[in-house]
């Protein structure tokens, strides 16, 4: 080490020379002239000192030596000796263990703070949906209400189901177990569609202040692009939902614009607070949240975006955005077209207000669940559709159930019940009776559930909570529909 920053290529080279004499650079040369000046001139040894030495191509030489008066027979002071060891691969390790250390640390905070906004996420909603259930319970409340009441727990209600939503699909992300389904997707529709979503949000906070804005290209009426389409309203719901968030006056629009044969962005746009310059470093890391107004904590696990920007990632387009505070921003996803469009086949997608009218007289439904308010659940979504309902709490129930009436005409099937469990269940009926649709009805709602539970016998599938509108639907695919 020592002769290669010196320049020379053998220790012989070294003897007769003077430290004026060396080849070091100027900045090595002034450390070990003032090092060696200070020793010659107290006689006292340095030892164990560690110093940085500056090569003339940037690079940095850490070492760490000693230095020792030579003293003659008289105790005269006639030179220095000193011992060096190159120390820059340790200096290196302990910069990086020192990062680590800090990055430790920093997720050690972020870890915590998750936590406790997962507590305030999850709590928030909880305590209003139980307090406004708890107000619905008493005696005499004005019907207006109890429709203000309804809506508050409705809503509440999907703010829960968003923050599991994000905790499993971080979850999935991170394990490299999420699926994702290449579709050929009409993006005109999807767009028009996201439109209407933020239009009705906007509606139902009662915002006058803000504008829903749509951009499309003109003469367009479709516009195919490749991608799994669920993830993609997925990504877009989030962006629209960030934008309400951060807006309060002006704008947000929803689009799309073609860049060239083989890209197309999408973009949602608003005039809101804009993202400050430290945030739009983090803005898209896992649970991180930037405070975009300096004022207030908005809700969120700083989960969406990340989400959002893997999503996109994953299915070969990429998510970025603008932004200039006080003055709005610009979110955009681009996204792979599709190079042959196949023909859309038409779905039989029935009226919702026909579906508000059905009725299926004459027709049984079996609902084996443990847990008694499903049941009490689809009594109520049922009770004007003229379908009798047989309640049973566990697998052997409902087998038996099956051998004792021959005209039960569809089977929901929790998947998990004590004793028999719905799958083997399901075997069994399928055996007695396999003409009987069977629909797995359960809470295993992460992705590929679906696909595992088809795979395994079962005719559909629905996954909880369940809502009115996808049970009749789902009834419908099986069923006449006898208008009233």
């Amino acid at each position: 080490m020592f002769l290669k920053e010196a320049g020379l290529n053998s220790p012989k080279e070294l003897i007769g020379r003077k430290e004026a004499d060396m080849p070091w650079s100027k900045d090595v040369q002034e450390i070990f002239e003032k090092d060696d000046a200070y020793i010659l001139q107290t006689g006292e040894p340095q030892l164990g000192f560690e110093e940085v030495l500056k090569s003339d191509d940037d690079r940095e030489l850490w070492i760490r030596g000693s230095k020792v008066p030579l003293r003659n027979a008289d105790g005269a002071t006639i030179g220095v000796l000193g011992v060096f060891i190159d120390i820059t691969d340790s200096k290196k390790n302990e910069s990086e263990l020192y990062n680590a250390n800090l990055k430790l640390a920093e997720n050690d905070t972020l870890k915590t703070s998750f936590l406790a906004n997962i507590s305030h996420e999850i709590r928030t909603p909880l305590s209003a949906i139980v307090g406004f259930a708890d107000m619905l319970a008493k005696d005499h409340i004005p019907a207006t209400e109890i429709a203000h009441f309804t809506r508050l727990i409705q809503t509440q209600a999907d703010h829960l189901l968003k923050v599991v939503s994000d905790i499993l699909d971080i979850s999935l992300i991170e394990s490299n177990q999420i699926k994702l389904e290449e579709q050929t997707i009409d993006l005109v529709e999807l767009v028009n569609d996201q439109f209407l979503i933020l239009s009705h949000q906007l509606k139902n906070l009662n915002n006058d202040h803000i504008r829903a804005k749509l951009s499309v290209p003109r003469h367009m009426p479709h516009f195919y692009i490749k991608g799994d389409k669920v993830r993609i309203r997925q990504v877009l719901n989030n962006l629209v939902d960030n934008a309400i968030k951060f807006t309060q006056f002006g704008f947000i629009e929803v689009g799309f614009q073609v860049k060239d044969e083989k890209q197309v962005h999408v973009f949602v746009k608003d005039s809101g607070t804009g993202i400050d310059e430290k945030s739009k470093t983090i803005i898209f890391e896992r649970f991180r949240k930037g405070d975009h107004t300096y004022k207030k904590q908005f809700t969120g696990l700083g989960l969406g975006l990340a989400i959002a920007r893997e999503l996109t990632q994953r299915m070969g387009g990429n998510l970025w955005f603008d932004s200039e505070l006080e003055m709005g921003s610009s979110f955009y996803l681009s996204m792979p077209v599709a190079e042959h469009i196949a023909e859309q086949p038409e779905v039989d997608v029935p009226n919702e207000n026909l579906l508000e009218n059905v009725v299926w007289e004459n027709k049984t439904i079996l609902v084996a669940d443990d847990v008694k308010h499903m049941h009490q659940l689809m009594h109520l979504f049922l009770r004007d559709k003229g379908v009798t309902i047989i309640n049973v709490m566990s697998g052997e129930e409902a087998v038996e159930k099956v051998k004792q009436f021959q005209n039960i005409d569809m089977i929901f099937m929790d998947v998990q019940m004590p004793g028999m469990g719905g799958v083997a269940a399901m075997k069994k009926i399928t055996q007695l009776a396999p003409d009987i649709p069977l629909v797995a009805f359960t809470a295993y709602a992460m992705e590929g559930d679906k696909e595992k539970y088809l795979k395994q016998g079962f005719w559909d599938y629905i996954s909880k909570p369940i809502n009115q509108k996808d049970l009749t639907l789902l009834m419908h695919k099986y069923w006449v529909v006898a208008s009233k």
